[in-house]
């Protein structure tokens, strides 16, 4: 395939919403692929463009999953599917495999290329076992500091817990009060909870932490006006269960978890 007079989708992904990692940041690969879709003179309206934030372990062809979408739809009409690297659009071997299978192709800016079956999966396989090397070398350095009796982490996680969940609290309170004139209104319609989430979800509003609405979200807004000694006790139980979960025994023996974690390596 040539890569004139094309009309791609546009795929990005990171693994978390804060991950900064210098060529990998939502903001960095849509620089890349609108430089590449200039370059080439491609159309990119902004329907085009797909964004995820979903962990390379995680990024399966799931149902309701936005690569899943875009697997479709370039199943569907044809179209290629441009990447900055063919890891960014996942890093899971079947779910790689599926896209040649159907014939979608697969273009790479980094590379400026289409990249064919065997480089990806030649590449893939590479970045899995650098992967496996990585887990292995951590697991290893960690059993190395606890033989030494050295200890993990940050010595005032507590703390720092503690100030974020009320730095959170204090942002949903702010949101909660900036809402709740809204909330009275419809409930003295005579709007149920779940009547109120569903029609906030109809019109594409989304929650402070940019989610679907619920009976339980609005009526948790509305206690946090209405019952605030309720939601602080309630709060403070959370605070407490998450602090007990950072045992470090506990955290660091998920060795597997560090092969995803962008604070450990560039496996995302």
């Amino acid at each position: 395939m040539s890569p004139d007079n094309l009309h791609p989708l546009y795929y990005i992904r990171v693994s978390t919403s804060k991950q900064s990692e210098e060529g990998t940041s939502l903001q960095a690969q849509e620089g890349l692929l609108r430089e590449c879709a200039a370059m080439h003179q491609w159309l990119m309206n902004e329907e085009d463009l797909v964004i995820e934030v979903m962990s390379s372990r995680d990024n399966l062809l799931k149902k309701n999953s936005k690569l899943r979408q875009v697997f479709e739809l370039a199943k569907r009409t044809g179209r290629p599917v441009v990447v900055t690297r063919i890891d960014r659009l996942t890093r899971n071997l079947d779910a790689a495999q599926a896209f040649f299978d159907a014939g979608i192709p697969i273009f790479e800016s980094q590379n400026n290329d289409f990249i064919s079956e065997r480089q990806a999966i030649s590449y893939l396989n590479r970045c899995e076992e650098e992967r496996e090397k990585k887990i292995k070398t951590t697991k290893k350095t960690f059993d190395e500091k606890r033989a030494r009796g050295e200890t993990f982490g940050n010595p005032n996680i507590r703390e720092v817990q503690v100030n974020a969940a009320a730095q959170a609290r204090n942002k949903a309170d702010e949101f909660a009060r900036q809402l709740y004139p809204e909330l009275k209104t419809l409930r003295s319609e005579g709007l149920s909870y779940s009547a109120i989430a569903k029609r906030f979800n109809d019109e594409g509003r989304a929650t402070r932490q940019g989610g679907k609405w619920s009976a339980n979200t609005v009526k948790d807004y509305m206690d946090r006006i209405e019952n605030p000694e309720k939601v602080r006790a309630k709060s403070k139980r959370k605070s407490a269960s998450a602090v007990q979960s950072t045992d470090v025994e506990k955290r660091d023996n998920h060795w597997d978890a560090y092969g995803d974690n962008p604070d450990v390596g560039s496996f995302a």
